[in-house]
Parts: C-alpha cells; sequence; structure tokens
C-alpha cells in the first residue's frame, strides 16, 4: 500500500528522490557486492544518488514545459518490478524517457553539460 501511496504523489519536484530510493533498492537487491562495497546502507545510496543528480534533475525541471506524472509512475512502476538482469541492462530507462516533455534541447544540453563539467 505504501508504494501505491508513493507513485500517485509523484510530482516533478520529488520524481528525483522516488527515483533515487528505488534505483538504491534494485541495486542493492541485484547486484549485492557492488551495492555492499559502495554503501553501508539505504540513506547512504540515496544521498549519493541525489547528490549526484540534483542538479541534472533540475535542470529537466527549468528547460522542460511539462510533467507527466503518468509517465514518471510508469517509469518508477518499471524500475520497480523489473528483473534484475533488465534493471542491469537499464530496459526500464525507456519508460523515462517521456516523464519530462516540451524541453528546449540545447538550452537543457547546455544546463546538463553546465553541471556535468
Amino acid at each position: 500500500m505504501f508504494i501505491l501511496t508513493l507513485l500517485a504523489c509523484v510530482t516533478s519536484e520529488n520524481f528525483n528522490a522516488h527515483l533515487g530510493t528505488l534505483e538504491c533498492q534494485r541495486a542493492e537487491e541485484c547486484d549485492k557486492g557492488a551495492f555492499e562495497s559502495s554503501y553501508s546502507d539505504q540513506a547512504e545510496c540515496q544521498d549519493d544518488y541525489l547528490n549526484n543528480t540534483e542538479n541534472i534533475a533540475t535542470c529537466y525541471i527549468d528547460h522542460c514545459d511539462d510533467f507527466d506524472a503518468q509517465q514518471a509512475n510508469q517509469c518508477l512502476k518499471a524500475l520497480r518490478t523489473d528483473t534484475c538482469e533488465s534493471y542491469k541492462q537499464g530496459d526500464w530507462f525507456s519508460d523515462c524517457d517521456s516523464v519530462y516533455t516540451g524541453c528546449d534541447s540545447v538550452d537543457l544540453a547546455l544546463c546538463i553539460a553546465g553541471v556535468a563539467d
């Protein structure tokens, strides 16, 4: 029930945090050895994820016209339900391509490049 509530409340402002939570859960589930060599617990993984992606998430919020909550939920569902093999191959990511739409491609790319340096 908690997962359904969590997914029903996804917004552009909290989508990255939801994504990070699931990404860390799946990383621990699907590659426990690598997870344990990098993180002491879920909280450390989630902090690292947010530190590494917060600026990029802000670029999407700032340079895209629309956030599709239904597509965001589909993205999170795919990440949560994919097999470990599919997760490791990144198959779930195709469900995330349309979460943000109406993006100014040039400004978005420049923003991401600016935070990636």
